[in-house]
């Protein structure tokens, strides 16, 4: 999946972190009124300035928590504002209780991992740790006592930079380890799903056009049976129905078949069944030579090699006039070659141009990283289409 250049999650992912923002934002606001008023005076100007400071967080802190409990949209303009007003609001509190003394700098941390988990772009992320680092870094130097190099106080405020940046990271890492978990997740669901529609697709066609044209075929051949063989129009034209009939049972067999795949059965067993079937249909002997023990393969590798072999019998049925068909899958220790023989006319020199069986193969070569060779001669050389993948026998190759 390509990176996304957005600055923003994707909508599941933001609101979760909409979620979590509000709540470590109450958390946040819960312990600043507490602090703010215990064994405080009353009705101080300081105490009615400090209460004060929360009035518009809690409200917005209110509404977005409303928005998201009345599952309504949740927008990251909102939940980014809020957060610059958590770090405005932080800044103000420790320039008041004493710069570098004082111990709200540690909801410096906690609005950045609020930040982080609204925002999907590490850039971004770490530009809003700089400006917090910079903010903090101006308000201990300036406020309060400010630095005292005696004691090392500069030190302290490092040790607290470098630990912010430490906490953004780290949550980086552990929110984009747990997205990507998700998006695995949901694509292997995904994956699960088109696989479990694709083996009830096979046996519904299988179940149903397939068996319709199978009896139209017989229809055809009885009419053939008992034609006049004297109107040689009508029995050239009941030939040629009867071929395309034959033709379309052929095609039919691809998205049945290659139902078998996606059941995970072996690709070998599976070939074998549809040569069988390629015999049946067409009357052009078909065999399957195996060597060699199959590996585990993706079903993506598996179905790819399937459909090569598919079209490369259907092109020799069709347009080479073979007598025989040979399919040869050698699974050899360092790589699994797929070959189809037939004792045809060859191809022309533009055969690439002709149609898409070749490009189709070689697409679906290509995807599995494998080499599509095509190899054509005269009448009694036929023709050899290839397909050859490197396969890795180590451990979780």
């Amino acid at each position: 999946m390509p990176r996304s250049r957005s600055i923003i999650t994707d909508p599941e992912g933001l609101r979760f972190g909409a979620k979590v923002s509000v709540w470590m934002r109450w958390c946040v606001l819960g312990l600043y009124l507490i602090g703010v008023n215990y064994r405080v005076d009353f009705g101080a100007t300081t105490h009615v300035f400090n209460t004060s400071l929360i009035i518009v967080p809690i409200l917005i802190n209110a509404f977005i928590h409303y928005r998201l409990w009345s599952s309504r949209p949740v927008t990251a303009p909102w939940l980014i504002t809020l957060g610059a007003m958590d770090i405005a609001l932080i800044s103000v509190s420790v320039s008041l209780t004493g710069g570098l003394e004082s111990e709200y700098f540690i909801f410096f941390y906690v609005a950045l991992v609020v930040f982080v988990l609204v925002l999907a772009n590490s850039w971004l992320s770490f530009s809003a740790a700089t400006v917090v680092a910079l903010l903090y870094s101006a308000i201990s130097l300036n406020v309060g006592p400010g630095i005292n190099l005696g004691s090392q106080d500069e030190k302290t405020m490092i040790s607290r930079i470098i630990v912010l940046f430490v906490v953004v990271a780290s949550v980086r890492l552990i929110a984009g380890f747990e997205r990507t978990m998700g998006i695995t997740e949901v694509e292997r669901e995904r994956d699960e799903e088109l696989q479990r529609r694709r083996v009830e697709l096979s046996q519904v066609i299988h179940d149903t056009t397939a068996q319709s044209v199978y009896m139209i075929g017989l229809g055809i051949e009885t009419a053939m049976e008992l034609a006049d063989k004297s109107n040689r129009k009508l029995v050239e034209n009941l030939e040629a129905t009867y071929a395309i009939s034959k033709s379309a049972m052929w095609e039919l067999r691809l998205p049945i078949d290659i139902g078998r795949i996606f059941e995970g059965r072996d690709l070998g067993s599976v070939l074998q069944s549809h040569a069988g079937t390629f015999t049946s249909i067409t009357l052009v002997p078909a065999e399957v030579l195996v060597t060699g023990g199959e590996p585990p393969l993706l079903v993506t590798i598996r179905s790819a090699l399937f459909s090569i072999a598919h079209n490369a019998i259907t092109n020799a049925y069709r347009h080479s006039s073979a007598s025989k068909v040979t399919i040869r899958l050698d699974f050899q220790p360092r790589q699994i070659r797929l070959s189809v023989s037939d004792d045809g006319i060859g191809l022309p020199a533009n055969y690439a141009s002709l149609g898409h069986g070749f490009s189709n193969m070689r697409s679906h070569a290509v995807s599995i990283g494998g080499k599509f060779e095509v190899e054509t001669g005269g009448a009694s050389e036929g023709t050899t289409i290839s397909c050859i993948i490197p396969y890795d026998t180590t451990p979780g190759g």
